[in-house]
């Protein structure tokens, strides 16, 4: 059973590989790791290319008895991919437990699948400047039902990956350590991992970075930049005042028309505000 440790030590790991190493490297390792951990025999990496004209599959991880597919989805026709692409922009997701069940009238689609040997798919978008600019999914040779967890991963790697698109390949984003703050009790300067980082909470000019051994540093930082350089999909903006990082939060507590975050081993709450509630539905939570 997968549970919030794995996935948190797994989402660490991720994180600080994209910056030990290159990115094309950091995302076979992020597949590689999905596939391991959910026992899947393809996971991969699309883009969308020519303005929707075509499609190219740029990153695949294979289970080792599998023969991998992406020498053969290369610059793709996009018709292809074109109900995939339409039912992500309706309900941000496309799933198939069973090709054989596709719609007679998505020829295309069955085909394609088909051609690929897959009997069960699961795609999530990755969202570009302002576009989707490719997908990342699951198949599968047999027919598969996709989990909670499953899909809550993929969606997770979907954010990664859509930090990459939008940041031009630079992986400068992913910091295995925050930059230097100085700590309240004096004027040295450490270096902070970030997985370690619990929340961030702003303080008129500074912002106040709470660790989870309790420890409290200051930076002369707003959140805004603090969510340039932190890893995305791991630490999200929750209120004005605060950032949390999603692997030490334990779950969404609503009361009345009020929401707040439970923290694991800090004895205070966030609140959660009303601008940022959407984000809640984002979030690994279990509200």
């Amino acid at each position: 059973m997968i549970t919030r440790e794995t996935e948190r030590q797994l989402w660490t790991s991720v994180a600080a590989s994209f910056a030990t190493t290159s990115v094309d490297r950091a995302i076979a390792s992020l597949l590689k790791k999905l596939g391991e951990l959910h026992n899947i025999d393809h996971v991969f990496f699309i883009r969308f290319k020519n303005r929707l004209k075509s499609y190219s599959m740029t990153h695949e991880w294979s289970r080792d008895n599998k023969s991998p597919i992406l020498a053969n989805a290369q610059d793709q026709p996009f018709y292809r991919l074109l109900e995939v692409y339409s039912q992500i922009q309706e309900s941000e997701k496309f799933i198939v437990n069973d090709v054989r069940k596709i719609a007679q009238g998505n020829s295309a689609l069955k085909k394609t699948l088909a051609d690929f040997g897959i009997c069960a798919a699961a795609m999530l978008p990755v969202h570009g400047d302002r576009c989707i600019g490719g997908l990342v999914g699951y198949a599968q040779k047999e027919t598969r039902n996709w989990n909670e967890m499953e899909i809550e991963m993929l969606r997770c790697s979907a954010k990664i990956l859509g930090r990459i698109l939008m940041q031009g390949n630079t992986p400068h984003f992913f910091l295995e350590r925050a930059k230097y703050t100085k700590a309240l009790q004096g004027n040295d300067t450490e270096s902070l991992p970030f997985q370690d980082i619990l929340r961030i909470q702003s303080d008129r000019n500074y912002t106040k970075v709470v660790m989870s051994d309790g420890k409290i540093y200051t930076e002369l930082r707003s959140l805004a930049e603090w969510l340039k350089i932190l890893p995305p999909g791991i630490f999200a903006r929750v209120h004005r005042s605060h950032l949390i990082n999603i692997a030490h939060a334990v779950r969404v507590v609503k009361i009345g028309s009020m929401c707040k975050i439970e923290f694991e081993g800090e004895g205070i709450d966030i609140p959660v505000g009303r601008a940022y509630r959407a984000n809640l539905k984002k979030l690994t939570l279990r509200s």
